[in-house]
């Protein structure tokens, strides 16, 4: 039986920490890259803003408040106002197992880093060159692209053997 793709958006949050992540561009790049290693979400990304989105995940968040599976509230952190996504510990499904090790590592990794890796591994999805692919993301998020960020960014992509 195949699993509702809202379903692997509550374990996801079911998965962290307390059973709540911060930030809808964590939740968007952590399901991206989730779904790159082979989780079966099945969500179409585009480029967009901060790196590859999609708007069925959206879509699929405003369902899963309807359904009272997870709540979304905004907290005050760093002097800015983030969405907090929260939802109780029976949203997790037992086929996110094999994700654990990679979701731990990914809720410790900056959101600044995940979003340099998943546009960079994005850039690269869309046929661009390593080269051009970093070419691309230093135009798009110079700000945010210090070499350090850079650095751990690829680092990232290369322990999840996204990238070599």
């Amino acid at each position: 039986m195949k699993i509702e793709r809202f379903r692997w958006i509550a374990s996801l949050i079911a998965a962290h920490p307390n059973h709540k992540l911060v930030g809808r561009t964590r939740l968007q790049k952590e399901l991206y890259l989730l779904q790159r290693l082979g989780m079966p979400s099945d969500y179409d990304y585009v480029m967009y803003h901060y790196g590859p989105y999609s708007e069925g995940v959206q879509a699929d968040l405003r369902l899963l408040e309807k359904l009272d599976i997870v709540t979304e509230s905004e907290i005050a952190m760093n002097g800015k106002n983030w969405s907090e996504f929260k939802t109780e510990v029976d949203a997790y499904l037992t086929e996110m197992e094999q994700f654990n090790d990679v979701i731990q590592q990914l809720d410790k990794t900056e959101t600044t880093v995940l979003e340099l890796a998943a546009t960079y591994d994005a850039f690269c999805q869309l046929g661009l060159s390593d080269e051009r692919a970093m070419s691309a993301l230093l135009r798009k998020k110079a700000e945010k692209c210090t070499d350090e960020n850079v650095q751990n960014a690829l680092n990232l992509l290369k322990e999840l053997k996204l990238a070599s």
